[in-house]
């Protein structure tokens, strides 16, 4: 994440994010980010394990939400970067 610029003090989008590492490392660098989920059949259990980890690992520069319609998706905030991880 550093060699891609991802610095102290940017605000960071992670789209379509789950309960991985992604969200928590690139949470670790930045000054806040903003993790999106799309909707899936195990959406209620992916959202509910990244929340029980953010707690553990007591993370209150992140914050998870569900995006329903992906198309016409925008932005509350300006963001500095967006990540993603798919496999």
């Amino acid at each position: 994440m550093q060699r891609a610029g991802i610095k102290p003090g940017m605000n960071v989008l992670d789209w379509g994010c789950g309960a991985r590492d992604v969200s928590f490392l690139v949470a670790a660098l930045v000054g806040s980010l903003r993790a999106e989920f799309s909707e899936s059949t195990d959406l209620l259990q992916r959202l509910s394990r990244a929340r029980e980890r953010q707690q553990r690992l007591d993370f209150k520069n992140v914050s998870f939400e569900v995006v329903e319609d992906l198309a016409s998706f925008t932005t509350r905030t300006p963001v500095d970067a967006v990540v993603g991880n798919s496999f």
